[in-house]
């Protein structure tokens, strides 16, 4: 029989004495999905338009915007040169928010990652209901929505919210079709192959393999589960190979595209994507591995905090007898998809958690089951309980903590103190009622909201700081006046904010080969890099070459380890050619 079928009774006591919650309590899963998704957008938001471009959020934009005003859709550009470093769909989605706004600015660049952060919680809920009930997949929902980790995604122009959503969703479909579906009728398998298969798509056309590892886990334990149960010929069957084929024929489809693009254009392809994506393929080294190991498994198990305690719970005695049998199946393939991609990861010499933040979710689902199973018994009810007080006290002084370090820099002290002084009284009425009570957890979720209003006023302190809109932009501004044209290399791929903030106008050379002063027009104001830690030392090669006239040279900025010197390029010395 199916889990929505059979674990409806899932549901948390409203009392510790009680055995069970009163079905009208818990809203129906799709209302439930709704309430995650508004929760989330209500939390990022109002800080999206706010915060300056920084960081590689111009990497993203600003391709987006050449799309919609070149209408050259299948390649990536940046400053008119072929920009392929990474996938188009999220330049495709900035792309249209900005055709439907009529408009472009930050609010309208960041939509797109805000609504996938929203729409990951929304999921994340109505799998969870799918598969174990109605309260595990609200608790799954408002787990996702307060995962700080993953918070930042929604808040910024960058591509991790939508691989992030797409990777998860891959994962989330491969468990219904492989586990869950695996004796259904071909028809409603169908559907999931489907599904998992444009799911994958949307990773592979996002971040390329950057989030494979969580669908690897998927597969990969689908492999074993059907192995285990003398069913090795489902490895064969449609629904494990069908979703990598679509998701595989859409990558290489759009590869052809590009490249009969690029062709067409006369343009060459630039490898640097897929150099970059094939680095992260192997360790560079046993250091690395080691670091990841040591590093990045314990920081991944902190910032999936509380979460990431479902694991350990779920292979308790007591909480294992409260689940049937497929219930079983699927919060094992669960943490055996999480732990075969931290694997991966940690094989590939990944020290980064940000690129495993999509295993992560996987654990909200794990969370909404384990919870609902974890309060039937005293004994795991009372850690239940001790977890859920350690993490309203932890909410609390991080709503404080965040205050007081963005006290300084920001404009709205009156609602940092407000947030802070709720986050008290609901962490203390929270613990007390918790004491006697399972609707004290929902001071939790109150808690997180609060935590979202001083974590978007440090986000916007910290990426003010990062972006070059009141520093460099102003100072190159001053200097060259408006709608200026300044010839660059690795300034432009560096911090390609800086121009659009400055006003300015770009000459960019097709290959870093051709930025010598033989190609650039004379009369154009250059910057120039000065880099000693990589093959980027453009100043001292232009200072090399004989007669060249590099009038009102001045330093412009650093950003670690490199050097920036503007000066006008008067030309070659004709003497000295």
């Amino acid at each position: 029989m199916h889990a929505t079928a059979t674990n409806q009774t899932h549901a948390i006591p409203l009392n510790a004495g009680d055995s069970a919650a009163p079905r009208a309590s818990v809203p129906a899963p799709a209302v439930s999905a709704l309430i995650c998704f508004l929760l989330s957008l209500a939390m990022h938001l109002p800080w999206i338009g706010v915060t300056p471009l920084a960081g590689t959020e111009a990497h993203r934009v600003f391709p987006a915007r050449a799309m919609v005003q070149s209408h050259w859709w299948l390649v990536p550009t940046l400053f008119g040169n072929p920009f392929m470093t990474k996938p188009p769909l999220h330049h495709w989605l900035i792309a249209a928010s900005e055709i439907i706004a009529g408009r472009g600015n930050v609010f309208v660049w960041r939509l797109p990652s805000a609504l996938a952060g929203a729409a990951l919680c929304a999921v994340a809920c109505w799998f969870a209901a799918r598969w174990f009930g109605k309260t595990p997949g609200l608790i799954s929902g408002m787990c996702a929505a307060g995962m700080i980790a993953v918070w930042g995604q929604s808040q910024v122009a960058d591509i991790d919210a939508t691989n992030t959503f797409f990777a998860a969703v891959t994962a989330l479909c491969g468990i219904e079709s492989l586990i869950v579906q695996h004796d259904a009728k071909p028809g409603r398998r169908a559907v999931w192959t489907l599904a998992a298969g444009l799911a994958l798509s949307g990773t592979l056309l996002t971040k390329g393999p950057g989030a494979l590892p969580i669908i690897l886990g998927v597969w990969g334990w689908s492999a074993a589960f059907a192995i285990r149960h003398h069913h090795a010929s489902r490895i064969l069957s449609p629904p494990f190979w069908a979703p990598l084929l679509i998701g595989g024929i859409s990558a290489g489809v759009y590869a052809w595209a590009a490249h009969r693009s690029l062709h067409a254009h006369g343009l060459p392809f630039d490898p640097a994507g897929v150099r970059e994506g094939a680095s992260r393929l192997y360790p560079h080294g046993v250091g690395e591995l080691a670091k990841s190991f040591y590093l990045f498994l314990p920081s991944l198990f902190a910032y999936a905090f509380p979460m990431s305690l479902a694991m350990p719970l779920a292979f308790d005695a007591d909480v294992r007898a409260q689940f049937q049998d497929e219930s079983r199946r699927i919060i094992f393939a669960l943490i055996a998809a999480v732990l075969i991609a931290w694997a991966i990861y940690v094989a590939t010499g990944n020290s980064n958690p940000r690129y495993a933040y999509p295993t992560l979710i996987l654990f909200c689902p794990l969370a909404g089951a384990v919870a609902t199973a974890a309060v039937k018994t005293r004994r795991t009810a009372d850690w239940l309980r001790g977890i859920a007080v350690v993490s309203a006290i932890a909410l609390m002084l991080a709503t404080v903590g965040l205050g007081a370090k963005c006290w300084n820099g920001h404009s709205l002290r009156a609602m940092i103190v407000v947030s802070a002084i709720i986050a008290i009284v609901v962490a203390f009425w929270t613990v007390r009622r918790l004491s006697y009570s399972w609707r004290g957890a929902w001071g939790l979720v109150a808690l997180f909201v609060l935590t979202s209003v001083p974590f978007g006023m440090q986000r916007h302190i910290a990426r003010t700081k990062d972006s070059t809109k009141y520093t460099t932009s102003v100072k190159l501004r001053d200097v060259i006046g408006d709608n200026a044209l300044v010839a660059c290399f690795a300034a432009a791929y560096d911090k390609p904010e800086t121009f659009y903030y400055a006003h300015a106008r770009v000459f960019l050379p097709l290959r870093k080969a051709d930025f010598i002063p033989a190609d650039v027009p004379a009369g154009t104001w250059v910057i120039l890099a000065a880099n000693r830690k990589f093959d980027t030392d453009e100043y001292r090669t232009w200072h090399a070459v004989p007669g060249v006239r590099l009038d009102r040279e001045m330093f412009l900025c650093r950003n670690e380890p490199t050097d920036y010197y503007l000066a006008w390029y008067g030309g070659i010395s004709r003497a000295k050619r």
